[in-house]
């Protein structure tokens, strides 16, 4: 009874599951036509398939949201690259007051410079996704939706990319330079513990 119990149950959790995997493979396969469907027909209906109309009405809307987006962008542009420029700034001063008490730096240079070339990265990242998000904002969506999803998710691959590359960021910062800096401090400690000659 108890096994009979289970399989039913199992079975019906198991059809919406099916049954939704098989709607979004479809809904990837789908491939937007040309922009050569007509909005209207002689007789009134929309020769497009639904959908370009579903973006054609929600178009508008999603270029709101963009809008609001760019400037959203525009702040976090600021704020980081202030914030990753003093911090290089930070750790380059530090680099040096290392090197003037007597401490091998090279490796640290060696990391800030690899650091400079990962902030640049995601500065020019950045930039890219900002303008994506910019043109998407002013394009003329309704009568080309084809080209609009087509840079809507040129956007998409340009956000995840600056995402990485804030990521590489971080995980270098915590990874790589803070296990450097703990060594240095460790020399400096004994280095000015140790009694002078």
């Amino acid at each position: 009874m108890k096994k009979r119990l289970f399989i039913f149950i199992a079975s019906l959790l198991a059809v919406p599951v099916l049954t939704v995997g098989m709607v979004s493979a479809q809904r990837i396969d789908r491939v937007l036509p040309p922009q050569s469907c007509q909005t209207t027909t002689s007789s009134g209906t929309s020769s497009c398939p639904p959908e370009v109309n579903k973006i054609k009405l929600r178009c508008v809307v999603a270029q709101t949201r963009l809008k609001l987006l760019a400037v959203r962008i525009t702040t976090v542009k600021t704020t980081r690259t202030q914030l990753y420029n003093n911090l290089i700034d930070k750790l380059t001063a530090l680099s040096t007051k290392l090197q003037t008490a007597g401490l091998d730096v090279t490796t640290l240079n060696t990391q800030i410079t690899a650091l400079q070339s990962k902030v640049t990265t995601f500065n020019t990242n950045l930039t890219n996704y900002k303008q994506a998000v910019a043109d998407l904002a002013t394009m003329d969506c309704k009568s080309d939706p084809t080209a609009f999803k087509a840079s809507l998710e040129t956007a998409r691959s340009l956000r995840l990319t600056l995402f990485t590359s804030g990521q590489e960021i971080r995980t270098y910062l915590k990874e790589t330079i803070r296990p450097t800096l703990q060594t240095l401090k460790t020399q400096l400690e004994a280095k000015s513990s140790s009694p002078s000659q």
